[in-house]
C-alpha cells in the first residue's frame, strides 16, 4: 500500500534539508581560507625576563589600534627575534609602523624651565653640561632627579631647508642635542646681523636639534597611566589635535601642576607636553586644567594617529629598535569570510 506524507511534513522535511545544506555552504565559506601577499619584519630583541606571550601581546595592542589587516606575530628562536606577518606591501605603511613600534609610549606632562623661578634646577643643568655629563636627566647634588631634557619637535623647510621646530623655542633654557652646550638663543639672534629666523641660526650654525630643559616635580606624578581617554579631534583653527581625558587621580595631578604655575603678573610658565623624550607641544598655562586638555601642534594625519595608537595601547614591555632588521614579502593566509560580516 502507498503511504502519503501530508503536505505539512513534505514541507518541513524540505525546509530542514535546505537549512542544513546552507548551513553547510556557510560552513564552507567561512572555513575557506584565501592567500594574500605581505610582509615580513623581523627585529633583533634583547634577551630579557619578559615572557614571549607578554611581548606578542603588547605589539599585538600596539597594532590593533593602527592596523586592520591580517597579522601574525611571534617571538623565537629562544627570545630573540620578534617575527612580524603584515597583510601589506605599501611601504609608506609599513614605514608608519616602524615608527610606531619603535615609539617607548612614553607620555610626561611636566612644566619648561623659567628664568627666575626655577634658578636651582637651571644651576643644576648647567654643572652637569660643564662635567661633561650629556644625560637626559638632570640631578641635584643630592642625586635627587629636577629636571628632564627634552628634544624639541621639528619638520624641515621645504623651501630653505632649515630646520623648524614646532614650538617657539626663545624663553626656554636650551641646550644644542649634539653638542650639549648650552644655547642663549635671545642673545645669539639678537647678535645677528639683521632679521634671522631661528631656523636659518640652526642652519647656519650646524644645530641639527635643539633641547628644552623640563622641570620634574617629585609631588606630581603625571604621565601616560593618567589617562583614561585619547582620540583624534581638532583645534578652534581646523588643526589635528589629540583630545585626552585624564582618570580621577590624573585630573588631581594635572589640577595641581597647572594651579602651581598659574599667572603671576607678566610671567607664565609653559607646560611641556612630551611623548618619548620629544616636547611635541608647550601651551601657556593660563588657569588650572584638570579632566580634560587637548594637545594642538603641527601634526600629520599618520603623526596623529601614531600617537593616538601609542597611547591606548600602552607602553612596550621592550624597547625595539628604530628599524626591523629585515624586510621581506611573504604570503599569508586568511579567512575568505570573518565574522560578523
Amino acid at each position: 500500500m502507498n503511504q502519503h506524507h501530508p503536505p505539512s511534513r513534505c514541507k518541513t522535511i524540505l525546509a530542514v534539508a535546505v537549512t542544513v545544506w546552507v548551513a553547510i555552504a556557510v560552513g564552507l565559506v567561512f572555513f575557506a581560507k584565501t592567500s594574500v601577499k605581505g610582509t615580513r619584519i623581523e627585529y633583533q630583541i634583547e634577551s630579557s625576563d619578559v615572557r614571549a606571550d607578554q611581548i606578542v601581546s603588547a605589539v599585538e595592542r600596539r597594532l590593533n589600534g593602527f592596523f586592520n589587516g591580517a597579522k601574525e606575530i611571534r617571538v623565537i628562536e629562544d627570545g630573540r627575534k620578534l617575527q612580524i606577518d603584515l597583510e601589506t606591501t605599501d611601504s609608506a605603511q609599513l614605514d608608519a609602523i616602524a615608527t610606531l613600534l619603535h615609539h617607548e609610549g612614553h607620555l610626561r606632562f611636566l612644566a619648561l624651565a623659567q628664568p627666575g623661578r626655577h634658578d636651582a634646577v637651571i644651576d643644576a643643568a648647567r654643572d652637569q653640561i660643564d662635567s661633561g655629563d650629556r644625560s637626559l636627566e638632570v640631578r641635584d647634588a643630592s642625586d635627587a632627579l629636577v629636571g628632564r631634557w627634552a628634544l624639541i619637535d621639528q619638520s624641515i623647510d621645504p623651501m630653505t631647508g632649515w630646520p623648524k621646530p614646532k614650538i617657539e623655542p626663545q624663553g626656554l633654557i636650551l641646550r644644542d642635542f649634539k653638542t650639549g652646550a648650552l644655547v642663549d638663543l635671545a642673545s645669539t639672534l639678537e647678535a645677528s646681523e639683521g632679521q634671522v629666523d631661528v631656523g636659518q641660526w640652526m642652519f647656519d650654525n650646524n644645530v641639527t636639534g635643539l633641547e628644552a630643559l623640563a622641570i620634574v616635580e617629585p609631588d606630581v606624578q603625571l604621565d601616560g597611566d593618567s589617562l583614561s581617554f585619547a582620540a583624534i579631534t581638532e583645534d578652534a583653527n581646523g588643526q589635528l589635535a589629540v583630545s585626552l581625558e585624564f582618570t580621577t587621580q590624573g585630573s588631581t595631578a594635572l589640577e595641581t601642576l597647572t594651579k602651581r604655575y598659574v599667572p603671576v603678573g607678566q610671567r607664565q610658565t609653559r607646560l611641556g607636553i612630551i611623548f618619548d623624550d620629544v616636547l611635541i607641544t608647550a601651551p601657556k598655562i593660563l588657569q588650572p586644567i584638570r579632566k580634560q586638555a587637548v594637545i594642538t601642534g603641527d601634526f600629520g594625519k599618520a603623526e596623529v594617529q601614531t600617537i593616538i595608537a601609542v597611547l591606548k595601547a600602552g607602553r612596550l614591555p621592550i624597547e625595539l629598535p628604530e628599524q626591523p632588521v629585515r624586510r621581506e614579502p611573504v604570503t599569508l593566509t586568511k579567512p575568505l569570510l570573518q565574522w560578523p560580516l
